[in-house]
């Protein structure tokens, strides 16, 4: 039996031993491919549903668990569904006193973006205005939403980083030859691209590698310097990481949709003690990233992180503190607690 194989039929062994507790509040998640392996699931339904149900196994006052129609349930949360047929299940739910929650962590309320459709448009605002509450990762989403619906209770909570992310460190920053490190999905590697002649000419100077983690090789070219790719893998993520001296997350921020992101791209690597840096997507604010505005400060700032060793050390361990004191799985599962018994009281 792989090692994948037993951790999913753990989790899901877990998840249905919750059906059978005898807890005061039952809270449901609707999401999309429910019968994806935990490993394989999209990043944000394993961060917002998976690691929050498992954050509450053990907590005497909520269950917490994927929806099942043959139970019922004080809170239903969809959890970035809210296309028609999810909308008549809601209004069903709804009739028996459910509370219905929308979960979305993308910016599908900007019709000028060009990553969204007339469609999805129609259908997010129909949903959020049904919804009796709203869960976003950020306040640039919530600020957004309240746009349109300024009485609308929206709660901000972040994406959780997982604790096994703090179980290793980056001990030794290698700035002879230094590796920098891009994350993400394939597709969305082009966006170094932004970055392509301030990393061309730094390179002249300064001998560097970069390592693209993503789910498949991507076909990205930058003259001599070299390029490797390393597939994926939720469960070596840290390692992957750990090759890496330097993080660099450039973003296209001219379409709103981009900037909604959440902050845990940049949060998983600052939580194993990588130095970020990135644009300045507003969930990074005020965070110990490097954020660059424009491409002179991403050559000054980048210049600096490759030649100053102590710089990097101090980034790293402020990186490392920040993330454990907002984003650690304690302090979201509080939020969350806050949330079920707002709705609850009502």
């Amino acid at each position: 039996m792989n090692n994948n194989f037993k951790k999913n039929l753990n989790f899901y062994s877990l998840n249905i031993s919750n059906f059978f507790c005898r807890k005061k509040y039952r809270i449901g998640f609707i999401i999309n491919n429910p019968l994806f392996p935990y490993t394989k699931t999209m990043a944000s339904t394993r961060i917002r549903v998976y690691d929050v149900i498992k954050m509450f196994f053990r907590e005497d006052n909520f269950a917490v668990e994927l929806y099942n129609p043959l139970k019922s349930y004080n809170v239903v949360i969809f959890q970035k569904r809210f296309d028609n047929n999810a909308l008549i299940l809601a209004k069903k739910l709804k009739s028996k006193k459910t509370k219905i929650v929308l979960d979305i962590n993308v910016n599908y309320y900007d019709l000028d973006s060009s990553f969204i459709n007339r469609q999805q448009y129609k259908d997010i605002l129909n949903f959020t205005n049904f919804a009796d509450a709203v869960i976003v990762p950020n306040e640039f989403l919530r600020d957004t939403i309240k746009k349109y619906f300024p009485k609308k209770p929206i709660t901000v909570i972040e994406e959780s980083i997982n604790n096994f992310f703090f179980r290793k460190k980056k001990i030794f920053f290698n700035l002879s030859f230094p590796t920098l490190i891009w994350a993400g999905y394939s597709v969305k590697s082009s966006e170094l691209l932004l970055i392509r002649d301030i990393l061309i000419d730094l390179y002249k100077s300064k001998n560097f590698k970069i390592v693209l983690i993503t789910e498949r090789s991507p076909n990205l070219i930058m003259n001599e310097i070299p390029i490797y790719y390393e597939k994926f893998n939720y469960s070596k993520f840290p390692d992957q990481l750990l090759k890496g001296d330097i993080f660099i997350a450039p973003r296209d921020l001219s379409d709103n949709y981009n900037k909604a992101h959440s902050f845990t791209k940049i949060g998983v690597a600052m939580a194993v003690g990588l130095p970020v840096i990135a644009s300045p997507l507003p969930s990074y604010f005020n965070s110990p990233a490097i954020l660059c505005r424009d491409k002179k400060s991403w050559k000054l700032e980048l210049k600096k992180m490759l030649n100053n060793q102590q710089f990097l050390e101090q980034l790293a361990e402020k990186g490392i503190i920040f993330v454990k004191k907002h984003y650690s799985e304690m302090v979201i599962k509080k939020k969350y607690i806050n949330l079920f018994k707002s709705l609850l009281e009502k």
